[in-house]
C-alpha cells in the first residue's frame, strides 16, 4: 500500500506522461472545423470505455487512484470510469465504494471530488465499516499484527529507528512502525474532512464498533478526540487527563527525568540516546538490573518486569509487567482495577484484533493513552501521542536527508565522470 519515494516519483511521471499525450492527441486532431467535433466524440468515448474494461476485468477501486499515500492527483482514469456509468457507491469485489478507497490512502482531494458527484459518506464496505471507521483506524488495516508476543506500542520504544549507518535488515524491521506513522499522517484530514462533510459518527459495523471503537483499533493516533462531540457522540466517560496529569504507576510518571527516574529505580550505566534523542530501558527484577547489581525496589513489589522509554531526556513511554499471582487474572477485573487505582476515567475499548494472546484494551486521553492487557503477566502501559509522532518524524526526516544526500553525492559523480 505505501511506496517508495522512487516508486511515487514514477507513478507521478506516469501519471503527467499519459496526460500530456492525450493532451498531445487532441491537439493533432483540431485542424480541420468540419472534423473537430466528430474526433472529440471519438475521444470523449475512449477514456471511458478503457476504464469500464478495466473495471470489469479488476472490480478494484485502488486501481483507479493514483496508489499513493496522501496524494492530491484524481486520475484520469477515475473520471472515466465515473463517466462511463460506474457510480461512486458501486462496491468493487473488496466490497469497497471509491470513497473508501480515498479514505484507506488519505487522499482528501479525490474525496472532496467523489462527494460532489454523489458519493454516501455513509457508505457500508463488506464488513459494514464507513469510510470514516476507516480513517480513524489508520487506513483499515491491522498494522500492528506480527508483533506478538510483545505489544506494538511497546515496539515503538524498543525498536531503534535512527542509526548512524542505514541497515536494510533494520529497514524491514521497523517498516510496519514507519508505515503506521505514514497513515496516521495522512488519514488525519481525511477524518477532518469527513467529520466536517458531515460523516455518522454513532454509526457501527457489522460487529457493533463504532467510530471510537475503530480509532482504539488504529493505536495512539489522538483521532478519539476529533470523535467525540461529533455527530451526537459525547462519550460522557471520557479521559481529560493531560500528560502532565497522566497517572503515577509505581513511582512513574509521563515527563520524569531520565536521571531522576535512574536515581528512583537504582540505575547505572545508563546507555546513550540513538539519533532520534530515543532511548529505551529495560528492568527486569532478576539477580541483575540492567546488568549492574541493583537491590529490587520495595515499591515495586509484584511488579515483574518493567519497559521505559525515553524522548530528549523525559519519560515518554512506560510499561509495567506485574506478576500474575499480584493481579487479578481476569482482564475485565484487572481493567477495573486499573480505572478505579489510577482513577483513570474513559472507557476501555479493544486495541487490537487479536483473539488469543495480548487482548489488549485501551483509554485515549488528551495527549496520552492508557493501555492495558496480558502478556506473561497482567500489564498497564502509557505513551505520549505527541511524543511518539516527534520521534517517528524526525526518523522520517533522517531518511528524508539521507536519501537527499545520496542523490547529491550521484549528480556529483555524474558531473565528475565525463566520458
Amino acid at each position: 500500500m505505501l511506496f517508495s519515494r522512487g516508486v511515487r516519483l514514477a507513478l507521478h511521471l506516469t501519471c503527467a506522461l499519459s496526460l500530456s499525450i492525450i493532451t498531445s492527441a487532441q491537439a493533432e486532431h483540431r485542424s480541420p472545423t468540419s472534423q473537430s467535433a466528430a474526433v472529440t466524440a471519438r475521444q470523449a468515448d475512449v477514456l471511458p470505455s478503457t476504464a469500464r474494461r478495466q473495471w470489469d476485468a479488476d472490480r478494484d477501486w485502488l486501481r483507479f487512484t493514483t496508489g499513493i499515500l496522501g496524494d492530491t492527483a484524481i486520475t484520469d482514469d477515475m473520471r472515466a470510469l465515473l463517466a462511463s456509468g460506474v457510480a461512486p457507491d458501486t462496491q468493487d469485489r473488496f466490497g469497497r465504494t471509491a470513497l473508501h478507497a480515498a479514505a484507506v490512502l488519505g487522499q482528501i482531494e479525490l474525496a472532496r471530488f467523489l462527494l460532489a458527484r454523489g458519493a454516501n459518506i455513509n457508505a457500508r464496505d463488506r464488513e459494514g465499516r464507513t469510510p470514516l471507521m476507516i480513517a480513524t483506524s489508520a487506513g483499515g488495516f491491522d498494522l500492528f499484527s506480527g508483533f506478538a508476543p510483545t505489544s506494538p506500542w511497546e515496539y515503538f520504544w524498543t525498536e531503534s529507528l535512527c542509526w548512524p549507518e542505514p541497515s536494510k535488515a533494520r529497514d524491514r524491521r521497523v517498516k510496519p512502525l514507519r508505515n503506521w506513522y505514514a497513515m496516521v499522517m495522512a488519514g488525519a484530514p481525511m477524518l477532518k474532512l469527513l467529520l466536517d462533510a458531515g460523516a455518522d459518527v454513532a454509526a457501527k459495523d457489522s460487529a457493533g464498533r463504532d467510530a471510537l471503537d475503530h480509532a482504539a483499533l488504529g493505536g495512539p493516533t489522538g483521532f478519539e478526540r476529533m470523535l467525540v462531540g461529533k455527530g451526537g457522540t459525547t462519550e460522557q466517560s471520557r479521559c481529560d487527563l493531560t500528560p502532565e496529569r497522566s497517572p503515577e504507576v509505581r513511582g512513574l510518571r509521563l515527563g520524569m527525568d531520565l536521571r531522576e527516574v535512574a536515581a528512583h529505580f537504582s540505575v547505572s550505566g545508563l546507555p546513550k540516546a540513538d539519533l532520534c534523542g530515543r532511548l529505551a530501558l529495560r528492568l527486569d527484577w532478576g539477580a541483575e538490573l540492567l546488568g549492574q547489581p541493583a537491590a529490587r525496589p520495595q515499591h515495586l513489589a509484584g511488579v515483574r518486569r518493567a519497559g521505559l522509554g525515553f524522548l530528549d531526556g523525559r519519560l515518554a513511554y512506560f510499561r509495567v509487567i506485574y506478576k500474575r499471582e499480584a493481579a487479578p487474572l481476569k482482564l475485565d477485573e484487572f481493567r477495573l482495577t486499573l480505572s478505579e487505582s489510577l482513577r483513570l476515567p474513559g472507557r476501555w475499548r479493544r486495541a487490537s484484533n487479536e483473539v488469543l494472546g495480548d487482548q489488549s484494551y485501551s483509554i485515549a486521553c488528551d495527549g496520552f493513552t492508557a493501555a492495558a492487557g496480558y502478556h506473561v503477566g497482567p500489564y498497564v502501559e502509557v505513551i505520549d501521542e505527541a511524543a511518539l509522532r516527534t520521534l517517528l518524524g524526525r526518523d522520517a526526516e533522517t531518511r528524508l536527508r539521507r536519501l537527499r544526500e545520496g542523490e547529491a553525492e550521484r549528480e556529483r559523480r555524474r558531473r565528475e565522470f565525463k566520458p
